[in-house]
């Protein structure tokens, strides 16, 4: 059986849903292509922040068609042992959705902005 060379590039994101305002669900373990945003569009769009941005890139599916703007994600960072529903501590998320997902007819494309520490 032939694995598909992007599935073994996947890593671990644990996404927080932003379930109303300042309010976060627990983190769900997503498995998504993860890169830097450091090509020239992204280095002309977001300047000398662009090492601050990462990009999502996949298929279509179930697991990435349910992030939104402003969902929040842990990106190689440890999880708490307890949920911060309002996600303001040292301990929260390390990465949020930056603009809403671009999604064409079978991909789609997020941004995720890094969280300047506390």
């Amino acid at each position: 059986m032939k694995i598909p060379t992007m599935d073994l590039l996947k890593s671990e994101i644990y996404l927080c849903r932003q379930t109303s305002q300042r309010v976060f669900s627990a983190p769900v373990k997503i498995m998504a292509n993860v890169m830097p945003a450091n090509s020239d569009g992204d280095i002309l769009a977001y300047g000398i922040a662009f090492p601050e941005y990462l990009k999502i890139r996949g298929d279509l599916n179930a697991d990435l068609s349910v992030i939104q703007e402003n969902d929040k994600m842990y990106f190689r960072k440890d999880l708490p042992a307890v949920h911060d529903t309002s996600q303001t501590t040292k301990t929260s998320a390390n990465f949020f959705v930056s603009s809403r997902p671009i999604v064409t007819k079978h991909n789609i494309e997020i941004t995720l902005k890094r969280i300047q520490d506390r």
